[in-house]
C-alpha cells in the first residue's frame, strides 16, 4: 500500500510541472526534493492509517466514531435546513 500511494502521488504531473515552470534550472535536484517530500508524506499517511486501524479494531470504538461523525453531519446540515 505504501508503494502504491507513493507512486500514485509521484506520478501526479501537476505539482512537478508547476515547480519546473518556476525553477527550470535545477530539474534533478527538484525531482529529488519532490520524491523525498512525497516519501515522507506518504509515510506519515501510512503511519496514521495504521494507528487508526489499530484504534478502530474494536466495534465499540467504531460505533462511537460513526455516531460522532453522524452527529457532526446533522449539526452541519441544521443551519442550511433552517433557512
Amino acid at each position: 500500500m505504501f508503494c502504491t500511494g507513493f507512486l500514485l502521488n509521484l506520478s501526479n504531473p501537476k505539482m512537478p510541472i508547476f515547480y519546473l515552470a518556476l525553477l527550470p534550472g535545477d530539474i534533478g535536484l527538484l525531482l529529488a526534493v519532490i520524491a523525498l517530500v512525497e516519501l515522507v508524506m506518504v509515510g506519515c499517511y501510512v503511519a496514521a492509517a495504521h494507528r487508526a486501524r489499530a484504534l478502530l479494531s474494536l466495534p465499540r470504538r467504531r460505533r462511537a466514531l460513526n455516531r460522532g461523525a453522524g452527529s457532526r453531519m446533522i449539526g452541519a446540515c441544521l443551519p442550511i435546513s433552517v433557512r
